[in-house]
């Protein structure tokens, strides 16, 4: 696009991507019925990795797991493959410079297949050639999350974008945040207001991978499912429980919801939660065709679940939700709900605590994961940061925290992060930080860390 660098030449910024993280997503399989791999054992193929900000993090989390990256620019793998070697994984991530159709397989399966941020941003031949070739590589119970952006809420999106390249064009190819500020100056449409402010808040790291990409490509959830299933493929749902139903989904959509449902195939009735909320994305889990779904999940796949509260405020219901949510704040950072419920809970059916959990996981309320976290419940006297997180500090490259969540740091904070390699005790590191940075809150700033489970090798 004219005014701005060809996405060719740019690298993808470094980023993780919770709804693509295995620990999540095998949860959402397990709620279909599907008999999900174990990640930590598995073999992981990402296609579009970038600069591997996403599965280099997995592979530091499972060092019994096998990982694949490719992407199409070289200057992105080479970021990875430096990465990598700095981090002492240069021998546990296999990453390929290449486009998906060059890619040799060589008849190789692998149980996880992640393309997040890929399907909407190529041609519709490469769409295919991905489908394809997840149902042919795909292991007998392997899993694929495939990321989209949905039509529904990007109507009007586009047509913000067609604005904005017809302003780039009569000014001579500004770029596209001064186009779209200009656009603000001129527009009374609140609606095209918030798309604007949401756009501008992506800032132009992202703007021309995403929004202004060469390709940008909404689909319908129907659409995709039929495309998928054409190939081999079976859509299970979103990669995140609670996200099958849309952001921002009220009591007033729910009632309404419940009018309609009985009257609706699935994959129509998801269609209509999108147009309603506008939905502007998914994350869609899939697996072959072959695959055994029950569409039901056990008791005992509920219990082998690690939970934690969304919010350390209990449910507005009382109840067995707030029984359990009060168990679970007593065991930080998450426990598989096994290994204490039922001891906190011997009054309550175990059918009864499954169908409980189930509820609160499917509203949000309660996050889970396939592993518990292993959290210290102390800060350690010596924090350290990972060779990972050190490596990425010294980039200056956001950290993957224990969620998979990405955090990044304003300028002042980067060299006190870099200091933390297990060298310095917190009086220490709190007297250097006090040089550093002399506005930073350290006793909050390290407690943040900590909760965000920063400091594994810390002692």
């Amino acid at each position: 696009m004219s005014g701005e660098p060809s996405t060719s030449s740019q690298i993808y910024p470094a980023m993780s991507h919770p709804v693509a993280d295995p620990a999540a997503f095998v949860v959402a399989a397990r709620f279909a019925g599907f008999d999900a791999p174990d990640p930590a054992r598995a073999r992981v193929l990402e296609i579009g990795c970038a600069t591997g900000h996403h599965l280099l993090p997995l592979a530091l989390r499972w060092p019994q797991a096998e990982f694949t990256g490719l992407d199409v620019n070289p200057d992105a793998i080479q970021c990875a493959r430096d990465l990598a070697h700095d981090a002492g994984l240069a021998g546990r991530v296999d990453f390929h410079a290449c486009a998906l159709e060059d890619f040799n397989a060589d008849g190789k399966t692998w149980d996880i297949i992640i393309a997040h941020g890929f399907f909407s941003w190529v041609p519709d031949e490469v769409k295919r050639d991905m489908f394809a070739f997840c149902a042919r590589h795909l292991a007998t119970n392997g899993l694929a999350v495939v990321s989209f952006n949905v039509e529904a809420g990007w109507r009007a999106r586009m047509e913000v974008i067609r604005k904005v390249r017809a302003i780039q064009q009569a000014g001579g190819g500004i770029d596209a945040i001064a186009s779209l500020q200009l656009l603000r100056s001129a527009t009374h449409d609140i609606d095209e207001t918030i798309i604007i402010d949401d756009m501008l808040a992506k800032g132009p790291s992202i703007l021309p991978f995403d929004d202004f990409a060469p390709v940008n490509d909404p689909w319908r959830l129907d659409a995709f499912a039929v495309e998928a299933e054409a190939a081999g493929l079976r859509w299970l749902g979103e990669s995140v429980v609670a996200n099958n139903r849309p952001p921002g989904w009220t009591a007033e959509d729910e009632a309404a919801a419940a009018e309609v449902r009985g009257r609706l195939a699935p994959g129509d009735f998801h269609h209509w939660m999108d147009e309603r909320a506008r939905r502007t994305f998914r994350s869609a889990l899939l697996c072959r065709n072959d695959a055994a779904v029950t569409g039901k999940m056990s008791t005992s796949a509920v219990f082998d679940l690690a939970l934690r509260p969304a919010s350390p405020e209990p449910p507005a219901d009382s109840g067995l939700a707030r029984r359990i949510h009060a168990a679970l704040m007593k065991n930080w950072p998450s426990a598989p709900a096994a290994e204490f419920l039922t001891a906190i809970l011997p009054d309550v059916p175990a059918s009864g605590l499954a169908r409980e959990i189930c509820r609160e996981i499917i509203h949000g309320r309660f996050q889970a994961r396939c592993e518990p976290l292993t959290i210290p419940q102390s800060i350690p006297h010596r924090p350290a940061l990972d060779p990972l997180k050190l490596a990425c500090v010294r980039r200056r490259l956001p950290v993957v925290d224990a969620w998979h969540r990405p955090c990044g740091f304003p300028d002042r904070q980067w060299p006190v992060l870099e200091l933390m390699d297990g060298s310095l005790n917190l009086t220490e590191l709190k007297s250097r930080a006090a040089r550093i940075a002399p506005r930073l809150d350290f006793e909050r700033w390290i407690a943040h860390l900590h909760e965000r489970g920063m400091f594994p090798g810390g002692i």
